[in-house]
Protein backbone atom coordinates (compact mmCIF):
# COMPACT_ATOMS: atom_id res chain seq x y z
CA UNK A 1 0.00 0.00 0.00
CA UNK A 2 1.71 3.63 -0.85
CA UNK A 3 0.50 5.07 2.39
CA UNK A 4 3.09 2.87 4.16
CA UNK A 5 5.84 5.06 5.94
CA UNK A 6 9.06 3.43 4.82
CA UNK A 7 9.64 1.76 8.42
CA UNK A 8 6.43 0.49 7.82
CA UNK A 9 7.85 -1.17 4.27
CA UNK A 10 10.91 -1.96 5.69
CA UNK A 11 9.07 -4.27 8.53
CA UNK A 12 6.86 -5.66 5.83
CA UNK A 13 9.28 -7.24 3.29
CA UNK A 14 11.53 -8.33 6.59
CA UNK A 15 7.94 -10.36 7.55
CA UNK A 16 7.90 -11.50 3.86
CA UNK A 17 11.30 -12.61 3.51
CA UNK A 18 11.23 -14.64 6.66
CA UNK A 19 8.28 -16.25 5.50
CA UNK A 20 9.62 -17.35 2.26
CA UNK A 21 12.41 -18.60 4.32
CA UNK A 22 9.50 -21.11 5.29
CA UNK A 23 9.63 -22.43 1.85
CA UNK A 24 11.93 -23.81 -0.58
CA UNK A 25 12.52 -21.49 -3.99
CA UNK A 26 9.63 -19.52 -3.58
CA UNK A 27 9.18 -17.19 -6.17
CA UNK A 28 7.49 -13.38 -4.84
CA UNK A 29 5.83 -10.80 -7.15
CA UNK A 30 6.44 -7.80 -4.99
CA UNK A 31 3.60 -5.07 -6.10
CA UNK A 32 4.14 -1.43 -5.39
CA UNK A 33 0.79 0.13 -6.20
CA UNK A 34 -1.09 3.33 -4.46
CA UNK A 35 -3.93 4.83 -6.80
CA UNK A 36 -1.92 2.88 -9.65
CA UNK A 37 0.79 0.15 -9.85
CA UNK A 38 4.17 1.63 -10.13
CA UNK A 39 6.32 -1.18 -10.15
CA UNK A 40 6.43 -5.19 -9.75
CA UNK A 41 9.29 -6.94 -8.58
CA UNK A 42 10.55 -10.61 -9.26
CA UNK A 43 11.47 -11.66 -6.13
CA UNK A 44 13.23 -14.78 -4.72
CA UNK A 45 14.17 -15.89 -0.91
CA UNK A 46 17.77 -16.73 -1.92
CA UNK A 47 18.65 -13.62 -2.05
CA UNK A 48 18.04 -11.49 0.96
CA UNK A 49 19.69 -8.52 -0.04
CA UNK A 50 17.79 -7.51 -2.99
CA UNK A 51 14.79 -7.33 0.11
CA UNK A 52 17.15 -4.73 1.51
CA UNK A 53 17.44 -2.28 -0.96
CA UNK A 54 13.76 -2.27 -2.05
CA UNK A 55 12.69 1.39 -2.34
CA UNK A 56 8.82 2.31 -1.87
CA UNK A 57 7.64 3.86 -5.02
CA UNK A 58 4.53 5.89 -5.53
CA UNK A 59 2.67 7.27 -1.95
CA UNK A 60 -0.72 8.90 -3.41
CA UNK A 61 -3.97 7.85 -2.25
CA UNK A 62 -4.64 3.90 -2.15
CA UNK A 63 -6.65 1.96 -4.64
CA UNK A 64 -6.62 -1.88 -4.03
CA UNK A 65 -8.54 -3.31 -6.91
CA UNK A 66 -5.38 -2.47 -9.59
CA UNK A 67 -3.31 -5.41 -7.68
CA UNK A 68 -6.46 -7.83 -7.94
CA UNK A 69 -6.93 -6.28 -11.54
CA UNK A 70 -3.30 -7.20 -12.40
CA UNK A 71 -3.78 -10.95 -11.04
CA UNK A 72 -6.51 -12.11 -13.01
CA UNK A 73 -4.77 -10.55 -16.21
CA UNK A 74 -2.24 -12.54 -15.23
CA UNK A 75 -4.03 -15.80 -15.07
CA UNK A 76 -1.57 -17.33 -12.47
CA UNK A 77 -1.50 -21.26 -12.82
CA UNK A 78 0.83 -21.74 -9.85
CA UNK A 79 -0.97 -18.50 -7.35
CA UNK A 80 -1.22 -19.88 -4.09
CA UNK A 81 -2.36 -16.00 -2.29
CA UNK A 82 -2.15 -12.67 -1.95
CA UNK A 83 -0.21 -10.91 1.11
CA UNK A 84 -1.49 -7.60 0.78
CA UNK A 85 0.62 -5.13 3.68
CA UNK A 86 -1.66 -1.92 4.31
CA UNK A 87 -2.94 0.35 6.41
CA UNK A 88 -6.26 -0.50 5.42
CA UNK A 89 -7.43 2.78 3.88
CA UNK A 90 -8.43 2.60 0.54
CA UNK A 91 -10.87 1.40 -2.08
CA UNK A 92 -11.42 -2.46 -2.07
CA UNK A 93 -12.98 -5.00 -4.68
CA UNK A 94 -16.41 -5.22 -4.81
CA UNK A 95 -16.47 -8.59 -4.22
CA UNK A 96 -14.21 -11.21 -2.99
CA UNK A 97 -11.79 -12.73 -5.50
CA UNK A 98 -12.04 -16.28 -5.33
CA UNK A 99 -8.43 -16.91 -4.02
CA UNK A 100 -6.64 -16.27 -0.54
CA UNK A 101 -6.00 -13.13 0.83
CA UNK A 102 -4.13 -11.90 3.91
CA UNK A 103 -4.45 -8.46 4.92
CA UNK A 104 -1.41 -7.45 6.86
CA UNK A 105 -2.15 -4.36 9.28
CA UNK A 106 -0.93 -2.12 12.18
CA UNK A 107 -2.07 -4.06 15.56
CA UNK A 108 -4.03 -0.74 16.33
CA UNK A 109 -5.78 -0.70 12.74
CA UNK A 110 -10.12 -0.30 13.02
CA UNK A 111 -10.19 -0.68 9.30
CA UNK A 112 -12.75 -3.67 8.81
CA UNK A 113 -11.49 -5.59 5.62
CA UNK A 114 -14.93 -7.21 3.59
CA UNK A 115 -13.41 -10.28 2.76
CA UNK A 116 -9.71 -12.61 3.42
CA UNK A 117 -7.86 -12.97 6.47
CA UNK A 118 -6.48 -10.41 8.63
CA UNK A 119 -3.39 -10.33 10.33
CA UNK A 120 -2.35 -7.55 12.87
CA UNK A 121 1.36 -6.80 13.71
CA UNK A 122 3.10 -4.28 15.61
Amino acid sequence: SGSMSDEDLRKALTELYFLGQKFRNLDIDVIMCDCMIHKVLKMNTQNREKFRRVQMDGRGGTDFRPVFDWIKKKRFNDFDCLIYFTDGYGDFPKTDPGYDVIWVTQYDSSVKFPFGRVLKIK
